[in-house]
Order: C-alpha cells, then sequence, then structure tokens
C-alpha cells in the first residue's frame, strides 16, 4: 500500500524511538558493509602497486574464492531460516566474488588501469549500497505504519460474492436456460 492511500493520522504519526532504532540497525549494517569493502578496494589498490603481479592476481583469485564461500554459507542460512534478507546479503556476496574475480579479466583483456577499475566499482558499489539503505529504511517505517493500517484485515472480513464462472454459464445456457442480467432464467421452450 502507497502512503498516499493511508489516513492523514497515520502519515502524521511518529515512529517511537525503540522502532526508529530497529529501522536505523539494518541502515548501519548497510553503510559498515559499504565501509568494509571501500577498504577493502583500497587495499587491493595498494597491493596492486606494491606486490608483484603475479602474486597479486594470485591473492585476488584467494579473496574471490573466499568471497563465494561467505556467499554460499550465507544462502544456506537463508535457507534454513527462511530468511529474504540473508538470501540477499548471499547473493550480494556471490557477485562481489564474481566481480572480483572478473577484475583480472578486465585489466588483462582491455587494459583498463587497475586503479581505474577500482574507482568506478567503488563508486557502483556506494551507490548501490545507499540505495539499498534508502530502501530498506523507507520498507521499515512503512511496515511499522501498515501495523497500525487495518483496511487489509476489514477487506478480508467481508463476504465474498460469488460470481457465474464461464464454465456454469456454458453449462447453463445449454441446458435450455438462458442468462438475463445476473439472474439465470429457465426458458420453456418444448
Amino acid at each position: 500500500m502507497g502512503n498516499k492511500n493511508l489516513p492523514q493520522e497515520l502519515k502524521d504519526k511518529k515512529i517511537p524511538r525503540d522502532e526508529k532504532i530497529k529501522i536505523l540497525k539494518n541502515v548501519l549494517k548497510n553503510i559498515v558493509i559499504i565501509a568494509i569493502i571501500l577498504v577493502f578496494f583500497f587495499i587491493l589498490n595498494m597491493a596492486n602497486q606494491n606486490i608483484e603481479h603475479s602474486r597479486f592476481f594470485e591473492d585476488i583469485k584467494i579473496f574471490a574464492g573466499a568471497f563465494l564461500i561467505i556467499g554460499i554459507v550465507f544462502l544456506e542460512q537463508a535457507y534454513k531460516r527462511k530468511s529474504g534478507y540473508k538470501a540477499v546479503q548471499g547473493i550480494e556476496m556471490i557477485v562481489f566474488s564474481a566481480h572480483t574475480l572478473s577484475a583480472l579479466y578486465v585489466i588483462t583483456k582491455y587494459g583498463f588501469g587497475y586503479e581505474k577499475y577500482l574507482e568506478y566499482s567503488a563508486i557502483v558499489v556506494a551507490i548501490y549500497f545507499v540505495l539499498k539503505s534508502i530502501i530498506v529504511y523507507t520498507m521499515g517505517t512503512k511496515a511499522y505504519i501498515n501495523r497500525f493500517y487495518d483496511v487489509s484485515e476489514i477487506v478480508k472480513d467481508e463476504p465474498q460474492k460469488k460470481e457465474a464462472t464461464k464454465k456454469k454459464i456454458e453449462k447453463n445456457v445449454t441446458k435450455g436456460k438462458r442468462l438475463t442480467g445476473t439472474k439465470i432464467r429457465k426458458t420453456n421452450k418444448k
């Protein structure tokens, strides 16, 4: 449900401090992940400048494998706990692993400078996690407000009207009944 459908008193309702802290904890997790990834990119950049390239490429493969294993562990935990959030984290780790491994290919195949590649990657990752943080915050506040908005419960309590299905209509027409409006009348054919 969009916020435009909410009554004004729910739109103006302040979110209690403890609920806001729960929402902001999820946002903070994403900000910490941004910081960790940016530090990782910085370390890779420094290692690229100070370590021999063959050794550096081997280290990247090891990091990519570690990220892949972490992603698979997250997906397994998500499956056991039926947690969508953990599944998203697992998919993010697997994508990050593929990105780390693809860095070798992009650098060698296209002659792209590793520093520029890391710079662009850091920008894309930062934008992704900032957008994700905004979405997490918005969804958290929306979920809190929707707990008090009981229109869905009211709609569930209304009795359902049965409508004629196509099969019933065809069956009745073949038996000599004729439809007028919503009522079925029997014709007097003999």
